[in-house]
């Protein structure tokens, strides 16, 4: 056994010392373990993605949209485990178990589970609460924005300054700003 800490375990506290003026972000209580980040980040950017170049169609209603969205991050989703499970299995030169396999696909399911919310704002649209364009840029906004969230978590758990938080929750939101304008000049 090692003494060394697991990056993927949830932590409950910090004990990194500071340098004085060096004031480093306060951590969260309970850490995000580093995969669980890892695909919720790539799950909105996915998600954000796809939502943006389907919204270009206007022959498609709010509810093709959401639906086509969580058919795709699904089929991400089991690619993901997928190609993990392979992956374990060249590197340990055995086929995992029902347990090992539960456990991959439960480290991959905020990828799916990040699109959730932005699904549930299109079915809002589909519902009539209101129009279909609102639909789509509540849900990118909602994206741009829990990439900003995405980035202050990741700041916050590596320890960084406030600016430095700052800084990667503006770029976090800077690449799903990116996504968006990029997906929606290829399309035209």
């Amino acid at each position: 056994m090692t003494d060394e800490p697991d990056p993927d375990r949830a932590a409950t506290s910090p004990t990194e010392a500071k340098a004085p003026g060096d004031e480093a972000a306060p951590m969260p209580r309970r850490r995000i373990r580093r995969s669980a980040l890892s695909e919720a980040i790539y799950g909105t950017i996915l998600w954000l993605s796809l939502i943006t170049a389907l919204s270009l169609d206007d022959q498609l209603s709010a509810l093709q949209i959401a639906v086509s969205t969580l058919i795709t991050v699904f089929v991400f989703w089991l690619a993901h485990v997928y190609s993990n499970i392979l992956a374990q299995r060249v590197e340990s030169r055995r086929a995992l178990d029902r347990a090992g396999i539960r456990r991959l696909a439960l480290e991959e399911w905020p990828l799916v589970t990040s699109a959730l919310p932005a699904v549930g704002i299109l079915l809002l649209a589909q519902l009539g609460l209101y129009p279909r364009a609102t639909g789509v840029t509540i849900a990118l906004v909602f994206g741009v924005v829990s990439l900003a969230g995405w980035g202050l978590t990741a700041g916050r758990q590596a320890g960084l300054t406030t600016a430095g938080t700052i800084g990667v929750a503006a770029l976090s939101s800077t690449l799903g700003l990116v996504v968006v304008v990029l997906k929606t000049f290829v399309q035209h």
